[in-house]
């Protein structure tokens, strides 16, 4: 469980650089550029009124995209892509879902980045949560490029020093668009 949230967590942070964020999540620099499919599991994150994304997060069920909270800090409108190939294009299997709750973390801290996770939901039925998740408004619409990613049953303890995949989209070195 551990190793899906660290995954699925630090996912979330090479797409906040875009966000011009403190100094904690501009570490991430270089990387490979994956297959379409490699990643069904990895959202986007914008906003209603913008085009360019800010953020990533994680797909954990047809309603709940996982991402860090200080992507939906004084967000409003969010929108949650799905599908995408890249930053400037969508893909054929790409598909856009506007965000009905937010759920931030209740000891998340902004200066420390403490808790710094968070739930979208994108459609009705709300539950208290700890974490902070998106919610779509409608149920998303898996595919061979959309899925979620599948979450362990019981508790895992990763050893220190496992090699763990950060997935985003951002710039190369050369600052070619990925």
């Amino acid at each position: 469980m551990f190793l899906v949230i660290l995954t699925i967590f630090a996912s979330t942070l090479v797409a906040s650089f875009l966000h011009n964020e403190p100094e904690l999540v501009r570490k991430v620099v270089g990387g490979n550029i994956s297959a379409h499919d490699a990643h069904p599991w990895f959202a986007g994150l914008r906003t209603l009124y913008n085009s360019h994304f800010y953020c990533g997060g994680t797909i954990i069920g047809r309603r709940w995209i996982l991402t860090a909270a200080h992507c939906l800090e004084d967000k409003d409108k969010i929108v949650v892509a799905v599908g995408i190939e890249n930053r400037e294009s969508d893909g054929r299997f790409s598909r856009t879902y506007e965000a009905e709750k937010v759920m931030i973390h209740e000891d998340y801290d902004k200066v420390l980045f403490h808790n710094d996770i968070a739930l979208l939901k994108v459609s009705s039925s709300y539950r208290e949560y700890v974490i902070t998740v998106i919610q779509t408004k409608e149920r998303i619409a898996f595919n061979e490029q959309v899925d979620r990613i599948f979450l362990p049953l019981s508790d895992k303890v990763i050893p220190a020093g496992t090699n763990l995949t950060v997935v985003g989209m951002g710039k190369s070195v050369s600052l070619k668009v990925l």
